[in-house]
């Protein structure tokens, strides 16, 4: 295509420049809840099994975003050793 002949550099930093110049809120006036200080790095989760018991301890290994991933502590032979879940998912399990 021949866009690049008719889009200019400062249309362009137009277009670039207030997604990075967004900021996320910080400090004292952003509200961070109680369940999101417990889905930190090295935190456990409790979380439901198959296993007997119901519930077992999974560490949270990392956060990225909205992805929280876990670490299988008693993995078998057939079962991944970590997991990825979406934040809002574990959240709606911790509610229950």
């Amino acid at each position: 295509m021949r866009a690049d002949e008719f889009i200019t550099n400062e249309d362009q930093l137009d277009e670039i420049m207030p997604l990075v110049l967004t900021k996320k809120p910080m400090g004292p006036n952003s509200t961070v809840s109680s369940q999101d200080k417990m889905l930190a790095p090295g935190k456990k989760i409790s979380l439901p099994t198959a296993g007997p018991g119901g519930e077992e301890e999974f560490p949270i290994k990392r956060v990225i975003g909205k992805d929280i991933e876990i670490e299988n502590p008693k993995p078998d032979p057939n079962e991944p050793s970590k997991l990825t879940f979406n934040k809002d998912t574990i959240k709606s399990i911790m509610k229950n």
